[in-house]
């Protein structure tokens, strides 16, 4: 049995894009008939999930035969990945080590075989604008250190979006010929969800924000005040920290939730007028699929890789023009109907980014890394 090493923190903090995308791949992969055993490597204990009914928790992957989860310490995140990770290689030797976070371990000493494969979400380090915590500046300032480095180290490279493999290729020619577009899997509930009847509503949209200016609350905020002004009865429900804005200083008809449970996300999608994410840039847009495998509308950005995701009922806008995305957002108030038919289409938009199809693609270039497979061009 070939052992591939993940990983594994994102799928088991508070998870949201990237933390969502590692956890349904994790349950996937292990369902998979392929002669794979999988290391998941995590900086806590064996992490689980609370039981729907209380009482409990419960497992957070099914139980298999072909995976185990294992600490690393010491757990901070520069040491873990610097200290932690290189002498978990030296005394493993896994075949693979796949590094899920954009960041790895500049140097390996001792590794023997091991391939060392690096996703890359995103290159918005490289990205100008100001951050507004410190927390933000110190991550920005190890990704513009680490990753030039573990690109450069890496076996092969996975990006999210053509979007995001252009721009790496860009700036750093050399992975032009080790890199594959694997998107990041959307949970199979979105695709199989239906919702109960509701009536009596107040109509809304739904939004996703951050502390990150990138995601641009304050212009989908200054948007909705303007579609409000016409409709009074119209809601914002924005997800996410927001900083500065939550419960108590929010504006009127604007409802925060720092964070919620996927049950509560798949309702707020289904009953919404559409999904408002015109971000200043992404690597990828979890939130735009979610809605696409739902059958919602969206309004999102006219720049990749959103524009890459979007689907024929999504509206397209300039997300630096705040009447371009109040328009938009009027359009669908008005229009409720045809674009919920038009959202309904185009939900098969969102099926190459279920589970199990992404849990294949990953697998297949383990086994070819490790030696497995016969070496050849691996699909991107």
């Amino acid at each position: 049995m070939t052992t591939v090493a993940i990983d594994a923190r994102f799928a088991v903090g508070e998870r949201r894009g990237i933390g969502k995308g590692s956890l349904e791949l994790l349950r996937s992969l292990v369902q998979l008939d392929a002669p794979l055993f999988y290391e998941l490597l995590v900086d806590r204990d064996a992490p689980t999930l609370p039981s729907p009914g209380g009482g409990g928790n419960e497992a957070l992957i099914d139980a298999h035969e072909n995976w185990k989860w294992r600490r690393l310490r010491p757990a901070p995140y520069p040491v873990w990945e610097q200290v932690a990770l290189p002498r978990y290689v030296r005394s493993h030797s896994p075949a693979v080590l796949h590094l899920t976070g954009n960041t790895g371990p500049v140097a390996l000493p001792g590794a023997g075989t091991t391939q060392f494969l690096l996703t890359v979400h995103d290159m918005i380090f490289l990205e100008a604008r100001r951050l507004r915590s410190w927390r933000q500046r110190v991550g920005r300032l190890y990704r513009r250190v680490i990753v030039p480095a573990a690109v450069r180290r890496a076996t092969w490279v996975i990006v999210d979006s053509d979007a995001t493999r252009k721009q790496l290729i860009e700036r750093f020619p050399s992975v032009a010929n080790r890199i594959s577009v694997i998107g990041i899997p959307i949970a199979e509930r979105f695709f199989t969800y239906r919702p109960a009847t509701r009536t009596g509503q107040a109509p809304y949209f739904v939004a996703f924000g951050a502390s990150d200016s990138r995601k641009n609350v304050e212009r989908i905020v200054r948007a909705f005040a303007t579609v409000r002004a016409a409709q009074p009865s119209l809601e914002l429900v924005l997800i996410g920290t927001q900083g500065q804005l939550h419960g108590a200083t929010a504006p009127p008809g604007v409802r925060v939730r720092p964070y919620i449970s996927e049950d509560e996300l798949l309702e707020l999608y289904t009953s919404a007028l559409g999904l408002v994410y015109p971000s200043l840039s992404e690597g990828f847009g979890v939130p735009i699929l979610e809605a696409t495998a739902l059958g919602v509308p969206v309004v999102t950005s006219d720049r990749d890789p959103m524009r890459e995701l979007a689907g024929e009922a999504s509206i397209l806008v300039d997300p630096e023009d705040t009447n371009a995305i109040a328009g938009a957002m009027t359009t669908l108030l008005r229009n409720q109907e045809p674009y919920r038919r038009l959202a309904d289409q185009a939900r098969s938009r969102a099926e190459p980014f279920r589970p199990r199809r992404i849990a294949e693609q990953m697998a297949e270039l383990y086994l070819r890394l490790a030696g497995v497979r016969p070496a050849g061009t691996v699909a991107g």
